[in-house]
C-alpha cells in the first residue's frame, strides 16, 4: 500500500476525544511511540491546557490514511506547554495494535541536530483569528 503516495500518510495519527472528535495531529516517530503536541492531548482527555503532569488516562488515536481501526495510546513523556513559550510536547506509548501498513515517519538523519530549529505542523483552533 502506498499510503496515497505521500511519504508520511502511512505515519499521520489523529487524536480523538472522548466524543469522537478530532483535536488534533500527531505522527509515529519510531515503531509504537508517537510525537504530538500536549495540548493536543489535553484537548482529547478535556483537561486544562497548561496541565504540569503527563495524564494517565489512556488517549484515542487512529491512522485515517491507512485504517479505520482506532488505538490507544498512553502518555511516555512529557512537556507542558512553557509560560514563557516553548514546550508543548507529548510522546505518546501505543497500548494496542498499529494497524499494518503505519510506518515510522523518515523526516531527517539523527545527527548534528544540536542548535537546529524544529518545524512542527498541526492544526491550532487560534489559526484563524490573526
Amino acid at each position: 500500500m502506498h499510503h496515497h503516495g505521500h511519504p508520511i500518510a502511512g505515519s499521520l495519527v489523529r487524536a480523538r476525544n472522548s466524543r469522537g472528535t478530532v483535536v488534533g495531529l500527531g505522527f509515529l516517530a519510531a515503531p509504537g511511540l508517537v510525537c504530538t503536541c500536549a495540548h493536543v492531548i489535553t484537548e482529547a482527555l478535556d483537561l486544562p491546557d497548561e496541565q504540569p503532569t503527563p495524564p494517565v488516562d489512556e488517549v484515542t488515536l487512529d491512522f485515517p490514511f491507512v485504517s479505520d481501526a482506532t488505538v490507544r495510546a498512553v502518555v511516555a513523556r512529557w512537556l507542558p506547554i512553557q509560560s514563557a513559550g516553548g514546550g508543548d510536547i507529548a510522546i505518546l506509548r501505543v497500548t494496542t495494535v498499529v494497524p499494518a501498513s503505519t510506518a515510522p515517519v523518515s523526516l531527517l538523519v539523527e545527527r548534528n541536530l544540536a542548535g537546529r530549529h524544529v518545524e512542527v505542523h498541526g492544526i491550532s483552533e487560534r489559526a484563524g483569528d490573526d
